[in-house]
């Protein structure tokens, strides 16, 4: 007989849901022998669903339900007997992996009333077990006590992932933080360690290196359609509840709550939830929306409790769990020597002195910053560490530089003029550089193949492409690999001239080879320092020697690659003249670095003086000398958290926009001012485009990572993607605004903002990590004339305490009201945490 077509309501993702229990008990006494039903679903999962009953009248020994694509649940005939048992319920996923679980042993199972989803993120046979908890301390945790639902030997199960993470966002310490990952991670290294990489990658909320380009980005529309489709809630029920929670991930957490299935799939465990993420990630072509969309589909399907809430969290690339680089890598840290030297796999007496493991954790900690600094892949990283052939605290000794994966950059520190920065460095041996007003770029080059690296470390080799195919002609015979740090300006092709930055901004980020494609904008190359040389890492010699052996190395290349301009050794007033030249010619201004090593007593004096190469690290070895410094007041890199509906002229147009500094202390984002100058009226309209609820930059409420005080709510909340270069006229103590609140007036709360702010500039070549903190914003304060001397002293230390720094007092007599001392406060060690800095 011809088939019959019904409109069905929206699929359950959860396949045999299209069942309902009376139909399944039909199916389950019916003659499997004698006929087949066949439900097929519409290869569309976003309209409605179209059954198709047909009647065979062909012998077949399964049932079969069949999905969009390759998807597959099959009921063996043993399934629906009433006088077999032990059915399989098999899903086959369009990755061709096959997991099972045991289905129902009796058709009075398909009876029983649709079991609810458990709230607490495991499957409901696991519901009823005590919890486990991950937030203890180091030394009482036992990583060989498991929660019911994981068993030693067995996959770990998201669900511990999930879990914890959320135990973790309910704590914003980072201490507690990095003690409850580090827990999980001993755990996970005695039970399961092949899942080690795995869980690193969910708990950082990534899938791969950010130079390999692979970033999930999933949209917030595919998440909720996704949704929709398991949950089979309305369109006007989504939007309430995201309107109720303001979270994506806790809107979908509460569809899923409503679902009711007959059975249970598997659980879901770190390996395949990581591998499902990362194709997710490779998904490209013309069908890729769909396939994306149904790869979610089934994940939501398996997924219960939390494990909804943190899959949509990693989905979108937000996790809001206190999980920050440092804070992970501390908690490696951590897991390597507990588990090491603490750790008893066997049961009885702890191993070794605890004493000793926090010892060994410090030195471990400093380790591992500094392999990540040069080596910043877990692919890479996680293994080494974990190697049980080897002491985790030589993995420095282990860990080489490789071609093609990039170094953290060196940093330099700011000064307020050129005689501040000659201050610094009297006496000593020094090389002054040109500062241009380019894009910062890590050269890759080995085996005929180069790389192009960002400052932040995104892979612009494409985007570059000319510059590639320069290189050859720019590399001596004897050059075979490098490593090379440069600026890539753009210029006039035909006079060499310097172009504005916007220019090389304007560059497509993937090009296909074609010069047609880079729209006039020529680049020249500017390299100033070189970190590798035909196989061998130069980072530990002096600059002296490395300026020495980059010039030796190449040749320049006209308009395409120019070295550096340079003034060695030179008189203060030399130095002032070639910072004239070097404004006359474009620049944003002057680095002065140091060349050779200082003696062990002026390092005593002047804290981190070092002329080696120092990745991650911002270093009184390498000073900036800007324009901006000199001219008119610092600029600031921020954030753009929110905004308020404009009025008169600007109505229908977001005016002004609250922008934010980062504190790395307490790791959320601090309110510093209100912007509404600066713009025209196409960057207005370009601002409608950029911060929509569709591309998911527009959060329903207050993000928890934020820290604003309530009467300074904006209309819109945006996710902290945005950064603008700001300039101000000056600082100012604020009680509206949350910037280093209570550390320079601890009794009156005031936080610091920035008094008449103007927009510059996107800052299209900085991340996150980039974002001015408010330690440095208060810094300026401070030494900005403001504060008497006698009134800082006193809050020295409350300002070491607030942001975990060291400070020195280096003046034996202030007063009130004197002068501000620039090097009253200064950073111990170069390495700055949290990121950030002012007009890079």
């Amino acid at each position: 007989m011809p088939p019959k077509k019904r409109k069905q309501p929206p699929s359950q993702a959860t396949l045999l849901q299209f069942f309902s229990p009376s139909k399944a008990q039909k199916l389950a006494q019916s003659d499997s022998a004698s006929r087949r039903e066949t439900v097929a679903i519409d290869s569309d999962p976003l309209d409605d669903d179209v059954v198709l009953i047909e009647e065979t009248g062909i012998a077949e020994e399964k049932i079969s339900v069949q999905g969009g694509d390759d998807d597959v649940i099959s009921l063996s005939p043993e399934a629906t007997s009433p006088t077999r048992k032990g059915a399989q319920l098999e899903l086959e996923l369009d990755t061709k992996l096959a997991v099972t679980q045991q289905g129902p042993s009796s058709p009075s199972s398909l009876k029983k009333e649709p079991v609810t989803e458990s709230v607490i993120g495991v499957h409901a046979s696991q519901s009823s077990a005590a919890p486990h908890s991950v937030k203890v301390s180091l030394q009482s945790y036992d990583p060989k006590a498991l929660p019911p639902y994981w068993q030693s030997g067995k996959p770990t199960p998201f669900a511990i992932i999930a879990s914890s993470l959320r135990s973790i966002s309910l704590d914003k310490g980072r201490i507690a933080a990095s003690d409850a990952l580090a827990n999980l991670l001993r755990s996970v290294l005695l039970h399961f360690p092949a899942d080690i990489l795995s869980a690193v990658y969910l708990l950082s909320g990534t899938v791969a290196p950010s130079f390999e380009g692979l970033e999930l980005g999933v949209g917030g529309q595919v998440i909720v359609k996704a949704a929709r489709e398991v949950s089979g809630v309305t369109t006007a029920e989504v939007k309430r509840l995201l309107d109720e929670k303001g979270d994506l991930g806790d809107a979908v957490m509460e569809m899923k709550i409503k679902q009711t299935t007959l059975f249970k799939l598997p659980p879901l465990t770190v390996s395949s939830v990581f591998t499902t993420l990362r194709s997710l990630a490779q998904l490209k072509g013309a069908n890729s929306q769909a396939t994306r969309q149904q790869r979610i589909q089934r994940l939501l399907s398996a997924a219960q409790g939390e494990e909804v809430r943190w899959l949509v969290r990693i989905l979108t690339g937000n996790l809001r769990s206190g999980t920050a680089k440092l804070t992970l890598l501390g908690a490696l840290a951590k897991a390597a020597v507990a588990n090491r030297e603490w750790d008893d796999p066997q049961g009885g007496k702890r191993r070794g002195a605890w004493n000793k493991v926090v010892e060994r954790t410090k030195e471990m900690e400093a380790v591992l910053r500094s392999c990540w600094s040069v080596c910043p892949s877990w692919d890479i990283l996680v293994p080494a560490l974990f190697d049980p052939q080897f002491d985790p605290l030589t993995l420095s000794e282990r860990l080489r530089v490789h071609l093609h994966i990039p170094i953290r950059p060196m940093l330099g520190k700011i000064t307020k003029d050129l005689p501040e920065a000659l201050d610094k460095l009297d006496g000593l041996s020094y090389v002054a550089d040109w500062k241009y007003d380019g894009q910062r770029a890590q050269i890759h080059w080995g085996g005929g193949v180069a790389t192009i690296f960002s400052r932040h470390l995104e892979n612009n080799t494409g985007k570059f492409f000319d510059v590639v195919n320069m290189i050859p002609q720019a590399c001596v015979p004897t050059t075979s690999s490098f490593i090379l740090d440069a600026e890539i300006v753009a210029i006039d092709g035909e006079t060499g001239k310097h172009k504005p930055f916007q220019v090389l901004s304007n560059r497509p980020k993937k090009t296909q080879g074609e010069l047609a494609d880079l729209k006039g904008s020529d680049v020249c190359v500017y390299p100033f320092d070189l970190l590798y040389l035909n196989g061998e890492s130069l980072m530990q010699k002096p600059l002296r020697e490395r300026l020495h052996l980059l010039h030796a190395s190449f040749s320049p290349v006209r308009h395409r690659f120019q070295f550096t301009n340079q003034l060695l050794d030179a008189a203060q007033d030399d130095v002032e003249t070639f910072l004239s030249d070097a404004l006359a010619g474009g620049a944003e201004g002057l680095m002065l670095k140091l060349l050779d090593e200082p003696p062990e007593e002026k390092k005593a004096e002047r804290g981190a003086l070092l002329a080696t190469y120092e990745p991650d690290k911002r270093c009184n070895s390498w000073l900036k000398v800007k324009k901006d410094y000199s001219d008119s007041f610092r600029t600031f890199d921020l954030v753009v958290i929110g905004a308020w509906w404009g009025n008169g002229r600007k109505a229908g147009w977001y005016s002004p926009f609250l922008l934010a500094c980062w504190n790395p202390k307490t790791e959320r984002y601090e309110s510093v001012c209100k912007v509404m100058s600066g713009f025209t009226d196409d960057f207005y309209r370009e601002q409608l485009t950029a911060f929509t609820r569709e591309n998911g930059m527009i959060s329903p409420k207050r993000p928890s990572g934020y820290e604003v005080d309530d009467h300074l709510t904006p209309d819109m909340w945006f996710e902290p993607v945005h950064i603008w270069e700001i300039r101000g006229a000056d600082l100012t103590l604020s009680p509206t605004h949350s910037a280093a609140r209570g550390v320079v007036e601890p009794t009156s709360g005031r936080g610091v903002s920035l008094r008449f702010p103007r927009f510059v500039r996107v800052r299209t070549d900085k991340g996150l990590e980039d974002v001015t903190t408010s330690m440095e914003s208060m810094y300026i304060y401070v030494f900005s004339g403001q504060v008497g001397l006698g009134v800082l002293t006193h809050h020295l230390w409350k300002v070491a305490e607030a942001y975990g720094k060291q400070v020195l007092v280096q003046n034996s007599t202030l007063q009130d009201d004197g002068p501000p001392a620039q090097d009253l406060l200064e950073e111990e060690g170069g390495g700055k945490e949290g990121g950030g800095e002012i007009s890079d």
